[in-house]
């Protein structure tokens, strides 16, 4: 379950971790509050088990697929300041660039970033390589199964992503700005390669990097705990998904029962930080809707 990933992933990471006190002897880093939490993450899955919504997968033709994967992460929110690394692809139409497509989850990872980081931009490039590789690897593997490459056929893999298109989408603007220059580089070297072998994919076997804003970053559930992520919601009752924002505005209106005039989505009840509220019609512009989410807040560190 993608929406329980988080929360797994956080318990792996303190149950059972040892660390020492001032006086060098051992202690345990799990507490109550962990054990808590575990019991949340249970009952959270024992709920979505209840509701009963099918993991699916949508038709599509194999010859109109494309692989769309999003990659995110959190700076320094784990234990030990740690950093979290969120991954999700889809397999989906190639209209989803522009309009509403089929869409179905095919791979989803929540893992910790295996080095300490300095920045945001150090977290999110440290993510975005392994989306690619693992976007890229499912592309080759799609273009064998469904038969638009002949196994017998000695071919390269990089003439097979030709085959399956691939896009690669993230939600840090610096790091999407930094892939497309001409030139110049972030003077950490680790955060260097990493975009380096990004930017070489982009240039030489064609891949293709979006950026979209966070609200709609299906990896986001993935790197912190949200209660309720909409795009997520979007793509799991609805069956589809696109990357242009006016699209996803009226499928989060139909989705929550509002008519979808022009291209307006629903206001708030109460005015909102960073949104410009308008009673008189309960409404806002596309370029103001933000979709409310609501975080639980881990704390890592305390005593029982």
């Amino acid at each position: 379950m993608p929406e329980i990933n988080f929360n797994v992933s956080f318990l792996q990471q303190v149950v059972g971790k040892i660390e020492t006190d001032d006086h060098g002897r051992p202690k345990r880093y799990a507490m109550v509050q962990h054990l808590q939490y575990a019991n949340a993450t249970l009952k959270k899955a024992k709920r979505l088990a209840q509701q009963g919504e099918p993991f699916t997968f949508t038709a599509c033709d194999p010859r109109d697929l494309c692989l769309v994967t999003f990659t995110d992460a959190s700076w320094a929110n784990m234990p030990g300041y740690g950093s979290q690394s969120g991954m999700r692809t889809i397999v989906t139409q190639k209209k989803i660039m522009s309009e509403w497509a089929k869409a179905s989850t095919i791979e989803w990872s929540s893992s910790r970033i295996k080095r300490v980081v300095k920045s945001t931009l150090a977290a999110e490039a440290a993510s975005l390589p392994v989306g690619q590789d693992k976007n890229e690897f499912a592309r080759v593997a799609l273009a064998y199964m469904f038969g638009l490459a002949n196994v017998g056929e000695k071919i390269a893999w990089q003439e097979l992503l030709k085959i399956v298109p691939g896009y690669l989408v993230v939600d840090c603007k610096s790091l999407y700005d930094y892939i497309h220059a001409s030139s110049g580089l972030p003077s950490e070297k680790r955060v260097a390669l990493d975009l380096v072998a990004v930017k070489e994919a982009v240039e030489i076997q064609g891949d293709k990097i979006f950026w979209i804003p966070t609200a709609w970053m299906l990896a986001d559930p993935l790197t912190k705990d949200i209660k309720d992520h909409l795009a997520s919601e979007i793509l799991t009752r609805r069956k589809g998904y696109s990357l242009k924002q006016e699209v996803l505005v009226q499928a989060a209106n139909r989705l929550r029962g509002y008519s979808s005039r022009e291209d307006r989505a629903p206001l708030p009840r109460e005015r909102k930080k960073g949104i410009a509220c308008n009673h008189a019609s309960r409404t806002l512009t596309r370029s103001e809707f933000r979709p409310e989410r609501k975080r639980i807040s881990v704390k890592s560190e305390g005593s029982a």
